[in-house]
């Protein structure tokens, strides 16, 4: 019997323990809340940021006007760089990075205005040669030898630059000497009208035909051209009215 009652003694007595547990792990306390605002710290408090009162424009003017030049360069705002925009800042040089702009190489294969005259200057020139410029004879080009292509090219483009006409490589192959390339230009270019728009074009010059039956036409106008035309002759026939209309007025009062 005693044996009994004890045993239900310590039952109870382990009952009571685990159920106090359970209450002590999941009630909540208040002192743990209350511990959280205590431990933490308050943030400091912001000071106000002061806004700057804006000023009227004419304050700024008087500023400006009256601060040093120094002040006045402060307030300027910087120079931006504009992509796309050139600096104009930087030198030519600079700006071709060094590179120096020929002039650009003829491409004109005739030359309707270029005289005879100037191709033997420029052929004198080219060779070095100090001639009689009044002597028409051009025996002496006969000497100035361009068999090698070397000299030959740079022989060429020379006289080239100089009247300003290019000399196809085709020609440029058939030339052997100084007098071949007067040849050239006296043939295929110096008088000599082209226009690559009409390849098949003819070109009559009328001195060629004066004292006979056949006349030579000028080129007709185009449409463009010929608005153009009419347009200064109605200006010159009024421009003549005006006038007329002064002269009779200045007439009538006299």
């Amino acid at each position: 019997m005693t044996t009994t009652v004890t045993a239900n003694i310590v039952r109870r007595a382990a009952t009571m323990v685990q159920t106090r547990r359970m209450l002590h792990t999941t009630t909540p306390r208040a002192l743990d809340l209350f511990s959280f605002f205590r431990s933490k710290q308050a943030s400091p408090a912001l000071k106000p940021v002061e806004v700057p009162k804006p000023k009227k424009t004419k304050e700024l003017l008087s500023e400006i006007e009256s601060g040093s030049a120094s002040d006045v360069t402060q307030r300027q705002a910087p120079k931006l760089e504009v992509i796309g925009l050139p600096n104009t800042d930087e030198s030519w040089s600079f700006e071709n990075n060094g590179f120096s702009l020929a002039e650009a190489f003829p491409i004109n294969t005739v030359a309707p205005t270029l005289d005879l005259a100037q191709v033997a200057t420029a052929i004198r020139v080219a060779a070095g040669i100090n001639t009689d410029t009044n002597n028409d004879s051009i025996e002496w080009m006969k000497s100035v030898s361009l068999l090698d292509f070397g000299t030959r090219l740079d022989f060429t483009k020379r006289v080239a630059r100089e009247l300003g006409v290019a000399i196809p490589d085709s020609r440029l192959a058939e030339i052997v000497d100084a007098h071949d390339l007067y040849n050239y230009f006296e043939t295929f270019v110096a008088g000599v009208h082209f226009n690559p728009k009409e390849p098949d074009a003819i070109y009559l010059d009328p001195k060629d035909y004066e004292g006979t039956n056949i006349t030579i036409l000028p080129k007709p106008l185009s449409k463009g051209e010929q608005k153009k035309k009419w347009g200064r002759l109605v200006a010159q026939a009024r421009k003549a009215r005006d006038v007329e209309v002064k002269e009779q007025m200045d007439s009538a009062m006299n």
